[in-house]
């Protein structure tokens, strides 16, 4: 006889065994077999007029849903080869698989992954031809000029166009006479050059220095003479070039916190709520063991094993799951009949026949119908923006000021540079490019911690306090000129100068506040003051205040409020920017929250807590609070986020480093110096969007302040009485 011929994986054996083929040639109406057999025993079910039978026969439906815009066969036959003219389809995109409508046509809204239907052209394109004009955000085109993007995207690291055209041509970044070319590309303040901290990717600051710099620490790499702290010596992270500080490493046994889950070695802790999320977080893989069945969707079959595996091969003759659980059992003898009547489509198994699902949706409880499936709720963070979820289907959306990118879920910022973090480390003021492009030291206080720090988008301005040098001082982003905003007088009023925590910037009602943990008040000053004079600030709030320390504002129209953090009493607070409509918002699980930060993408408020070693999130309101906890920071101090990010800095590993924001995962040490890192705050212009300032007409004679519901109010310094006019002030 003929002998058996053996198929790979995904394929089928002709009958005279003369040839394999694919089974998604099966029944296609194609001989793709010389006996013509992969078009015998096919599917006979769509015999009724008006109906459609799908190419991998396992499901019927009606004609009204071919070409309609969306798949309902399992393998998407009944949208492929459509065209152009289905009614109420102006556009198909995405590899056909979408249809847009005359509405959705160049409307603005980027509705196709590929951006194919704001390719806007005459349909002869004879009027458009050599017409198109760049915008600001649509400045070059890429992928055949189906796809735009802002300038900004152009030679900024990341490919986000298929055919890689913005990143093509890119000349090697200049650095000015006062940098150092690192030979990874980065641009580095001169200073940064052999001071013992290795800031280029390639380290090759610290190479070819005529001495090895002094090392406090008094370690250094035995070949590269980088410094180095006991923390770093297997951390994870090689801080040396030839790795020899993770050389050797031993994993020892742990003790996780109550907020942190145990692996099975004993040698990691990972966060509670990574326990069992359908991810492999422990080295052992020990936290998603003993978790129950993980469950296949519903639109494939459950090996023995677990596995997943696609209907149309289950029951074929061939054992496709490793266990060959799909195959034997009722295989032949129990077919998918009409009294099993599947919304959606009938499979065979080797236990009987079974419903199945289209992709997008999950079955019933009855086992025959089929009901929507959220994408959004059952997959938090499948979007980095907003999720939208449709009937068998889901969108990504972006907010305002940001782009879809060509995967459909990730947002990208939209503007005309790129953000940087300002990072206050020991003494110095550094603005590191999120890009990782370029690093340079803004100012060097000497000898003074610098604690906080915050900036003016507007007036180009970064502000920070020292600790113990009661004033707060600014410097312009371009180190030309220098300054003090307000500093320690000689008065009745303020015997002892001012004694400042913590520092915010109202970019809008001009004034910045600061938190005196030792007075117990919140304070502030205009930033248009022409005078140094602590006498011109005004207290904002003073009672019931026993140690206030994080601020943080929200002055933007529609809120104008400020969030502080007390360590007195452990919560964090809210008021109006002028004080009125207070409210604790958090009151439990605090300890000794040392900063605090705003998501206005998502309306979360972050802090840090430094008695529980952990990150905290919540909603604005105080709800839905989530604590992170993690083994590889031990004390975190300042927090911010952007966009799908949060950044942190922690003082004892002395890193600065990142996270997504909603899950605590794909971590990275973003910065690691020698000098202790304490403020952050994100610089970009979408930061800091102006609007109306309702100050402007009330022509305070010293200090204005926003509250909310669009108010605005007058206010005096420390020993002046607001007059009868209410925005004159006097002795």
């Amino acid at each position: 006889g003929t002998p058996v011929r053996t198929c790979p994986r995904l394929t089928v054996a002709c009958w005279d065994q003369s040839d394999c083929v694919r089974y998604d040639h099966l029944c296609d109406k194609e001989k793709d077999c010389a006996d013509g057999s992969d078009e015998e025993d096919c599917p006979r079910n769509c015999i009724e007029p008006g109906y459609y039978q799908c190419k991998d026969g396992q499901k019927c439906i009606e004609k009204a849903l071919v070409c309609d815009g969306e798949p309902h066969c399992l393998d998407s036959s009944d949208e492929s080869g459509c065209p152009v003219t289905t009614p109420n389809c102006k556009l198909r995109c995405d590899g056909g698989t979408k249809c847009v409508s005359d509405k959705q046509y160049c409307d603005g809204n980027a509705d196709c992954i590929d951006g194919a239907d704001e390719d806007c052209q005459c349909q002869d394109g004879s009027d458009e031809r050599n017409c198109w004009k760049p915008t600001e955000s649509c400045a070059f085109r890429c992928d055949n000029n189906s796809r735009c993007f802002p300038e900004s995207f152009r030679c900024d690291g990341e490919y986000d166009c298929v055919d890689k055209m913005d990143e093509a041509n890119c000349a090697e970044q200049e650095c000015s006479s006062s940098e150092f070319r690192c030979g990874s590309g980065q641009c580095l303040s001169l200073s940064l050059r052999c001071d013992g901290d290795a800031d280029c990717r390639d380290h090759s600051d610290e190479e070819d220095c005529s001495k090895p710099p002094h090392c406090p620490t008094k370690k250094r790499c035995p070949e590269s003479h980088e410094c180095l702290l006991e923390e770093w010596i297997c951390d994870g992270d090689k801080d040396c070039k030839d790795g020899t500080d993770e050389k050797d490493c031993r994993p020892s046994e742990v003790k996780c916190s109550e907020f942190q889950w145990s692996c099975a070695s004993k040698t990691q802790c990972i966060p509670n709520f990574w326990r069992c999320d359908g991810e492999k977080d422990c080295n052992d893989d020990s936290d998603e063991a003993g978790c129950g069945l993980v469950k296949c969707p519903d639109y494939q079959f459950q090996c023995s094993n677990l596995e997943c595996l696609n209907t149309s091969l289950v029951c074929n003759g061939i054992s496709n799951c490793p266990d060959g659980s799909d195959e034997g059992g009722d295989c032949n003898t129990h077919p998918c009949s009409s009294s099993r009547k599947c919304s959606h489509a009938c499979y065979v198994t080797p236990t009987g026949p079974k419903c199945s699902c289209e992709v997008g949706f999950k079955l019933a409880a009855d086992g025959v119908s089929c009901e929507d499936l959220d994408e959004c709720m059952e997959s938090p963070g499948v979007c980095d923006h907003k999720c939208i979820n449709m009937r068998g289907s889901y969108s990504c959306q972006c907010h305002s000021g940001y782009l879809l990118e060509r995967d459909g879920h990730s947002c990208k910022i939209i503007g005309t540079g790129e953000p940087f973090l300002l990072a206050s480390v020991q003494y110095e003021l550094l603005i590191y490019s999120l890009h990782g492009s370029s690093m340079e030291v803004l100012f060097s206080t000497g000898k003074r911690l610098v604690f906080s720090v915050d900036y003016d988008w507007q007036e180009q301005l970064v502000f920070w306090v020292s600790l113990d040098a009661e004033s707060i001082k600014w410097i312009s982003m371009d180190q030309k000129d220098k300054g003090t905003l307000v500093k320690e007088t000689c008065s009745p009023f303020s015997p002892a100068g001012i004694k400042s925590d913590c520092i915010a910037v109202d970019w809008l009602g001009r004034n910045l506040y600061w938190t005196d943990g030792v007075a117990g008040q919140i304070l502030a000053i205009s930033l248009n003051t022409t005078s140094t004079n602590i006498r011109n600030n005004t207290v904002v709030l003073n009672e019931d205040l026993e140690q206030p320390h994080s601020l943080v504002l929200h002055p933007q129209e529609g809120c104008r409020m400020m969030y502080w953090t007390e360590i007195g009493e452990p919560q964090i607070e809210k008021a109006g920017m002028d004080g009125s409509d207070r409210k604790v918002i958090i009151a439990k699980g605090l300890s000794w929250p040392i900063s605090l930060t705003l998501d206005l993408l998502d309306l979360r408020i972050f802090w840090t807590d430094e008695k529980l070693k952990c990150i905290g999130s919540a909603n604005m309101d105080g709800t839905d609070i989530k604590l992170l906890q993690l083994t590889e920071s031990p004390n975190p101090f300042s927090v911010v986020v952007f966009n799908n990010m949060i950044y942190w800095s922690d003082t004892k590993r002395r890193t600065i480093q990142k996270a997504n924001k909603i899950t605590g995962k794909n971590r990275s040490v973003f910065l690691k110096r020698l000098g202790q890192p304490f403020g952050l705050k994100i610089i970009h212009e979408s930061l800091q969007v102006t609007s109306a300032n309702p100050c402007k007409s009330l022509d305070c004679s010293h200090i204005c302040l926003l509250g909310p519901r669009q108010r605005a109010v007058c206010r005096c310094p420390v020993g002046y009485l607001l007059t009868e006019d209410g925005v004159t002030c006097d002795i």
